[in-house]
């Protein structure tokens, strides 16, 4: 019995020690969340642009999100409703939303669906880029096919910033300086 009684005394003495420690890094992490922080840490608008010439504010375009829970976060194949976004210089904004049937319901049948796939095509309409966390080669060649631009660099980040981001990214590279090719339909 001594020898337990030895024993779990030491075991209580490192526990006691291990929690002080423990309690003394946490309230280290604690203070040093609370400093204030440098001055050269900025924050940078990624929907706003500065300047307001018609050559650098581009066109307005519409783009399609597979979103859930206010993110990027929805396979394509997946997807039973795309929110419809415009983005302008102005910012990201909702104009409606397209519901669509399931190309893949994630089974071995996923391709299978042709027709199901030019629904979704066709009810992207107008949309020159479709957001999404994932998509398959079949429907990104068949949404290129459809001058959509399929895009699921900007997984798990909020609707907003994505269509943002890739709206700049598409005025850098100069494509909305044209009228859409498809402005007379609107994907809304």
């Amino acid at each position: 019995m001594e020898m337990d009684d030895a024993f779990l005394a030491e075991a209580m003495a490192k526990r006691k020690a291990l929690r002080e420690q423990i309690a003394a890094e946490n309230e280290a992490k604690k203070q040093k969340a609370h400093e204030p922080q440098p001055a050269s840490v900025a924050v940078v608008t990624i929907h706003r642009r500065t300047t307001t010439t018609d050559s650098q504010m581009g066109r307005p375009a519409l783009m399609a999100v597979a979103a859930k829970h206010g993110m990027v976060a929805e396979h394509f194949g997946h997807a039973r409703e795309f929110l419809v976004y415009e983005a302008t210089a102005a910012g990201a904004k909702l104009i409606g939303h397209r519901k669509t049937d399931l190309y893949c319901d994630g089974g071995d049948t996923c391709g299978d669906g042709e027709s199901v796939l030019a629904k979704t095509i066709r009810a992207l309409e107008g949309c020159e880029a479709v957001l999404c966390s994932k998509i398959g080669y079949e429907p990104w060649g068949e949404l290129e096919a459809a001058g959509i631009r399929p895009n699921g660099e900007h997984a798990m980040e909020p609707v907003e910033e994505a269509v943002m981001a890739v709206w700049n990214e598409m005025l850098a590279a100069g494509l909305l300086n044209a009228p859409a090719a498809a402005e007379t339909k609107r994907c809304a």
